[in-house]
């Protein structure tokens, strides 16, 4: 993890990028996990008729 200047930004680097829960990436990830959730529920519930 790195500080820049006064302002204590951090920046994720490639080693600790996946352990912040906060990061980007992982914020992609749960967000498109809980919409795959949702569809999962949602074709759950349809019946298709073929």
């Amino acid at each position: 993890m790195l500080l820049i200047g006064d302002s204590l930004s951090v920046v994720s680097t490639e080693e600790n990028g996946v352990d912040i829960p906060s990061s980007f990436i992982n914020q992609v990830v749960i967000k498109w996990e809980s919409k795959v959730k949702d569809y999962e529920k949602y074709f759950q519930k349809s019946h298709f008729l073929f």
